[in-house]
């Protein structure tokens, strides 16, 4: 989110009602910033829950909850949400690969 932040909020921008009310139902914003939205309090909310999940299994399902709700909307939304997706992928399937990487040098090591 943070590598095309402003592309993604020029897309966000024209549809923020609609998403933030599939954001709500996602239980992913306050009702608040659903009355209010804007890209950055979206995007915040979405951040903060993060900070606060202890586990990989929870924050993959926190953000698939986030993608499926921005899917929802359809159209360049739905784009947005397919572009983001793939690269959370990618990013994990790095950060996998590292984690097996430095598994595989201590098990040599030791």
């Amino acid at each position: 989110m943070n590598e095309n932040h402003s592309d993604y909020a020029d897309i966000l921008e024209s549809s923020l009602k609609e998403i933030a009310n599939k954001l709500f139902e996602a239980k992913i914003i306050t009702r608040q910033v659903q009355k209010s939205p804007t890209y950055d309090a979206i995007a915040s909310s979405f951040l903060a829950i993060m900070n606060l999940l202890n586990s990989k299994s929870d924050l993959e399902k926190h953000c698939v909850k986030y993608l499926e709700a921005l899917s929802s909307v359809g159209g360049p939304i739905e784009f947005v949400a397919n572009l983001l997706r793939e690269k959370w992928t990618t990013a994990l399937e790095g950060t996998l690969q590292f984690e097996q990487s430095v598994k595989r040098v201590r098990t040599n090591y030791k």
